[in-house]
């Protein structure tokens, strides 16, 4: 076990090592699980699930008043498959911490994957009034009015992101996508000329490419869809929108080649989830 890491932060040994020191050290039990839960993600493998699951349960047996503890469990359910159990744990942490941002937001997040709509943007709008000035609840709560198809909400959220933090290269690339879907394909482009400008990557590239089409601009367009396939050559998602662009400037060789990379590739509009 010595060898494994958690993939972010201490390895798994550090806290088998604190638990040998204090075998009701809740804390230790709440990183172990969250350390094993990122293994399971990286591996698949189901013994590390019912390890995270193990070691964040015993972490709630011996701190049920920690809110770092439900927080733990909650993640640990969530990625597991367990949603309503992590919306119950959620609930306990925020009647335990009402002035913890985190566990509206992450209580909102639960909320959306079950498709409550209503209760998902109460909570993350309570995550924004107990912390206004955290760009990523806004980001939340854009993402939460993205999925449930209220563009103009969610573009007023991304806006925000933007007053708070200017160069979060996510919110603008963010709130472009909120500008496509309604057809401000000006106000678009600009914003993911924004994003690349801060950060060049791929999704802003093929949103930006998609936006020159969308206003006729096939050849502009072409470079974008370029730019987003070089820098992630292995996603379907941008060879295949390259492809397109070949076809509609006439480069059918090229298209073609684009076309034997992919079976089926679709424009996915926006980010969103990066930044929430």
């Amino acid at each position: 076990m010595d060898s494994y890491f958690s993939g972010g932060g201490f390895p798994i040994a550090w806290y088998e090592e604190a638990l040998r020191k204090d075998a009701r050290f809740a804390l230790a039990y709440a990183g172990l699980a969250s350390a094993q839960l990122r293994m399971y993600r990286s591996t698949s493998e189901a013994s590390w699930a019912s390890r995270a699951v193990a070691a964040a349960e015993q972490a709630r047996s011996l701190a049920e008043d920690a809110l770092e503890v439900h927080l733990a469990l909650a993640n640990v359910y969530q990625g597991t498959g367990k949603n309503a159990e992590a919306i119950a744990e959620l609930r306990r942490a925020t009647e335990l911490a009402p002035g913890s941002d985190e566990a509206y937001r992450r209580l909102g997040r639960a909320f959306l994957t079950a498709g409550r709509k209503e209760d998902a943007v109460k909570a993350i709008l309570r995550a924004v009034e107990v912390n206004p000035y955290h760009w990523v609840n806004h980001g939340a709560l854009g993402f939460a009015y993205w999925t449930f198809g209220e563009y103009d909400k969610a573009a007023e959220a991304y806006k925000k992101i933007i007053e708070l933090d200017p160069d979060n290269f996510g919110g603008h690339n963010d709130l472009g996508t909120a500008y496509l879907v309604t057809g401000r394909f000006g106000p678009a482009a600009a914003e993911f000329e924004r994003a690349i400008a801060l950060v060049p990557n791929p999704d802003a590239y093929t949103n930006l490419g998609v936006a020159r089409a969308f206003q006729g601009q096939y050849a502009e367009a072409v470079p974008m869809f370029e730019k987003a396939a070089a820098l992630r050559p292995e996603q379907p998602l941008y060879v295949g929108n390259l492809g397109d662009a070949y076809r509609w400037t006439g480069q059918d060789a090229k298209a073609s080649v684009a076309s034997s990379r992919v079976t089926k590739a679709r424009w996915r509009p926006g980010s969103a989830g990066h930044t929430a």
